[in-house]
């Protein structure tokens, strides 16, 4: 017995699915321990306003991170299938997938401190513009260091190393959060934290260039773009990024709205509860993000039985997760809330937890979806139903927001989710059925080379 195990364990450590998969959950464990920790502090020593604020800021990062053209995505796409079979190729895509990342950055940061103020204005409410536009600058230089971190970690990414992405990630968010805590507690002000952040970003982009020179062989950095492979990115990229703009807006727009419509304080306590349901969502994702490489070398190579066992394994695995971790928040919402910030926020905002937790369930069983179209070369179908998600959710933000208050983030979601059903309905019939595929939906796959 004894044996059998140790041979069951040394089997799993050995399998690269298998580690992909645990350090991404891992690291899902720590970030949501460190919220609970990090988040009441924060609270506290910045109060309600200013947190608001440190939310704000990072949105409006998140959103300035549409400007990677999906130059990450590509490259992990297109990475998978010429790492190993096509190294010189594989460094064309590396050096150009670079290349625009750089230029990329330049021009976004240009825009950002020409136009700054501008964004202030649609970001951020009248009372807080005075505090909000000091920061502004920062956000891009952060954005644009991100952008080329992107490129770096999508190296390693594409040979089904997510488990060193995970790794990475997890070390430096630790890291962060205790410092942002520290900081909040000694100078209760944003000024230090933003200036850590744009430090922690530098650190982000050095450790990932010296982790994919580690583990990609030959591994280097040029500024050349080759025509036949910048079209190659280009025309898979250009949809994967609109998806970044869509998940961007999609995953911030709420508190963007939030903060505009409610005020900073409404912001801060509907982030509190945000930020606990949408583990429900985050972790599947997390641990399913190998999938997008994966996918792309199964399908390449034809061998579609091994993706759809792949596929509903997945399947099986995340809907038993969200049902488990959804059922769990809804139970226990009020404990959580009451343990974590206390009983008065809990009394008030415990509901508001329960509908989220049930909303964010729901949206999550389009994950593993959404991997298998992308990494398939749906690309274009994905974009489809991510977009038609993202605008239904935004517009029933903004019209019933000022109407029901924090509620209305629960019917956006709502609203979004028989699109999630489609999804989930064309993965089965077209995509794991590839002999009925090509006459009913083949026009909106990728372009041939």
């Amino acid at each position: 017995m004894l044996k059998y195990i140790k041979r069951l364990t040394g089997s799993l450590q050995n399998n690269r699915s298998f580690n992909n998969v645990a350090y991404s959950l891992l690291a899902y464990l720590i970030s949501p321990i460190m919220i609970l920790v990090t988040t009441p502090l924060l609270l506290h020593y910045l109060g309600a306003a200013e947190y608001g604020i440190w939310i704000l800021i990072q949105s409006v990062i998140s959103v300035l991170g549409i400007s990677n053209f999906g130059i990450g995505s590509a490259l992990i796409k297109i990475g998978a299938e010429w790492v190993d079979s096509d190294p010189e190729r594989f460094d064309a895509l590396i050096h150009a997938g670079f290349t625009l990342s750089l230029l990329v950055s330049c021009v976004m940061n240009v825009i950002v401190w020409t136009f700054g103020a501008d964004l202030v204005r649609l970001f951020a409410s009248p009372d807080q513009q005075e505090s909000f536009i000091r920061f502004i600058y920062f956000a891009g230089a952060i954005t644009g260091l991100r952008v080329i971190s992107g490129v770096f970690s999508a190296a390693y990414m594409s040979k089904q190393r997510y488990d060193l992405n995970s790794k990475v990630n997890m070390i430096v968010n630790f890291i962060s959060s205790i410092a942002f805590a520290l900081l909040a507690y000694w100078y209760r002000s944003l000024n230090a934290m933003i200036a850590a952040l744009l430090i922690f970003s530098v650190a982000l982009v050095v450790v990932n260039y010296f982790v994919a020179k580690r583990t990609v062989p030959g591994f280097r950095i040029r500024l050349r773009l080759e025509r036949t492979v910048l079209r190659k990115l280009c025309s898979y990229s250009i949809f994967s990024w609109l998806q970044v703009i869509i998940t961007a807006f999609n995953t911030q727009a709420d508190k963007l709205i939030v903060g505009g419509l409610l005020g900073s304080k409404a912001l801060a306590y509907y982030t509190i509860c945000i930020q606990l349901a949408i583990k429900i969502h985050e972790v599947p994702a997390a641990a399913g993000g190998f999938l997008l490489a994966r996918f792309s070398s199964l399908y390449e190579n034809k061998q579609f039985g091994e993706m759809k066992k792949l596929y509903q394994k997945s399947q099986r695995f995340a809907a038993a997760f969200i049902l488990l971790a959804g059922a769990f928040m809804f139970a226990g919402s009020h404990f959580i809330l009451k343990l974590w910030i206390g009983p008065e926020f809990a009394d008030q905002h415990a509901e508001l937890l329960q509908l989220l937790a049930v909303a964010v369930s729901l949206g999550a069983l389009g994950v593993i979806p959404y991997y298998g179209l992308n990494g398939t070369g749906y690309v274009r179908l994905n974009t489809f139903f991510t977009l038609s998600m993202s605008l239904i959710s935004c517009a029933a933000y903004f019209m019933l927001m000022p109407v029901i208050g924090l509620t209305a983030a629960f019917w956006g979601r709502i609203l979004a989710f028989p699109l999630v059903v489609a999804s989930v309905w064309v993965i089965y019939q077209k995509v794991l059925r590839p002999d009925r595929s090509e006459t009913a939906i083949a026009y909106l796959k990728d372009l041939p080379d």
